[in-house]
C-alpha cells in the first residue's frame, strides 16, 4: 500500500462519518474557505518507516507510521460549543472502523487557538500505522 492509497482509504473512512458536517480541505486539492464558514482540513504526514521481517523479495513486510491532523475551523461568531461539537465529531470518525490494514491507534485534542483573525481552530490528531509486503 503506497501513502496515497492510504490517504484515500483514511479520507473515505472519513468523509462517511463527517457526514458533510462542513466542507473539508486535503492535500492534493486547492480549497479557499469561504468567510464566516466553518470548516475542517485533514493532512497525514508519514514520519517514519522500516523492514518488519526478513525474507525473499516480494515477501518482507514494512511497516509505516505517521500522524494524521484535522483541523477543525470554526467562526469566531458561533462561539467555542461548535468547536466542540465537530472536535468530538473529528475524533470518533476513525472509532471501530476496518480501513483496509490501515490502524489510527490513537487520537486527542488539542488545545484551542485563534486562526486568521476570524476562527477558532482546534486540532485533532492521531497517529496511523499499515503495514507492506513487497
Amino acid at each position: 500500500m503506497t501513502e496515497d492509497q492510504a490517504f484515500d482509504l483514511i479520507m473515505t473512512q472519513f468523509m462517511s462519518s463527517w457526514n458533510n458536517a462542513t466542507p473539508v480541505a486535503h492535500m492534493n486539492r486547492t480549497f479557499r474557505p469561504e468567510q464566516h464558514k466553518e470548516y475542517a482540513e485533514i493532512s497525514m504526514d508519514g514520519q517514519s518507516g522500516g523492514q518488519e521481517s526478513m525474507g525473499a523479495e516480494n515477501n518482507r513486510r514494512f511497516e509505516y507510521r505517521g500522524q494524521l491532523v484535522i483541523s477543525v475551523n470554526v467562526d469566531m461568531n458561533k462561539g467555542m460549543n461548535r468547536l466542540n461539537e465537530l472536535s468530538q465529531l473529528a475524533l470518533t470518525a476513525f472509532r471501530g472502523k476496518d480501513m483496509g490494514g490501515i490502524h489510527i491507534l490513537f487520537g486527542t485534542i488539542g488545545r484551542s487557538f485563534v486562526k486568521d483573525g476570524a476562527f477558532f481552530s482546534r486540532d485533532v490528531n492521531f497517529e496511523y500505522r499499515y503495514f507492506d509486503v513487497a
